[in-house]
């Protein structure tokens, strides 16, 4: 990752360079003019090919290690791991069976990721930063995400039955057409949260003096 960092930069180097000796050249002759000016563009071209390099290899650096889990089943390498930004789209980080552990992302920094149909049930979310989070559809089903950062993320239609939100952050979250069935809530910080067309049952505990709105659908056993 570093040498497209480095080569990134030698080409901006050079390409300064050549454009301040241009000053001292003489450009009168057209086949200088040309190879200086073909060379200029060539160099800015390659410092933005290396950058883009550079961007697509640290994201694939910091996806490594989930898609090494999912792979291979091994709980204990993605504790705050970060994989801000990343795509982990249907990703299988969950419990292999009932009543198994997911992935341990305790503390893993997931903002801004694309977490979209991932599979999270059993997983260990515990203080994970998951602000402005795609978690459309995910399957958070009895996972921990107690103390966890969920500002402004998405959760449309995923599973939290059973899952533990205990002090999450929920502010401004979209909560449409999720599945809060036995999920824990206490404490939990729900201002500007969207609940449209979400599901609760009895089992459902909440913040102490919250009433979820009758946009909210309770599921009667």
């Amino acid at each position: 990752m570093a040498i497209f960092f480095l080569l990134m930069y030698f080409f901006w180097f050079v390409m300064i360079v050549i454009t301040i000796g241009a000053f001292f050249l003489n450009w009168r002759e057209a086949s200088i003019r040309f190879w200086m000016m073909t060379g200029t563009w060539a160099l800015f071209i390659l410092a933005l090919i290396c950058g883009y390099l550079s961007k697509k290899f640290q994201m694939w650096y910091r996806t490594k290690p989930a898609l090494r889990w999912a792979a291979t089943g091994r709980p204990d390498n993605l504790r705050g791991a970060n994989l801000q930004g990343t795509d982990l789209s249907g990703v299988d980080l969950g419990a292999s069976g009932e009543g198994g552990k997911g992935a341990d992302l305790a503390g893993a920094n997931l903002e801004d990721s694309n977490l979209t149909g991932t599979n999270l049930s059993g997983a260990n979310l515990r203080g994970a930063n998951l602000k402005d989070a795609e978690l459309r559809g995910a399957n958070l089903r009895e996972a921990d995400l107690r103390d966890a950062d969920l500002q402004q993320a998405s959760l449309v239609g995923s599973d939290l039955r059973g899952a533990n939100l205990r002090d999450v952050d929920l502010r401004s979250t979209n909560l449409q057409w999720t599945s809060l069935v036995g999920a824990d809530l206490r404490g939990a910080k729900l201002m500007g949260c969207s609940l449209w067309q979400a599901k609760y049952d009895n089992t459902t505990r909440w913040p102490e003096g919250f009433s979820p709105s009758s946009e909210a659908i309770k599921y009667e056993r």
